[in-house]
């Protein structure tokens, strides 16, 4: 559960970027401009819970048995692999935040 928790709390963290280095600015600039420069990994984190917090919903679903979860946890890793060969291609379809970043750019 606590995960779960922890993906929301990045999430809105990751929806509010602006605003808290906005906030973080007038008080510290150097530790405002290093938390620009992890904007791509919070980025990335937050896709990566969502995708968790998917797993974890499905997995607490009634009727679930062994073979329905081995399916869901093995559909997961495979996804991360898939996620893991198109970020090393530059290919950013399977994390919409960071694509998002990419068009901004």
């Amino acid at each position: 559960m606590r995960w779960l928790s922890r993906g929301k709390s990045l999430r809105c963290f990751y929806e509010h970027f602006d605003t808290v280095v906005e906030f973080i600015w007038p008080i510290d600039p150097r530790l405002c401009d290093a938390i620009k420069l992890q904007h791509l990994d919070v980025a990335y984190l937050t896709d990566i819970f969502d995708k968790h917090k998917e797993v974890s919903t499905k997995l607490q679903e009634d009727k679930m048995n062994f073979i329905k979860s081995e399916g869901i946890i093995s559909s997961f890793i495979a996804k991360l692999d898939l996620d893991t060969n198109n970020l090393s291609r530059c290919e950013l379809c399977q994390s919409p935040r960071l694509q998002e970043i990419a068009c901004e750019d």
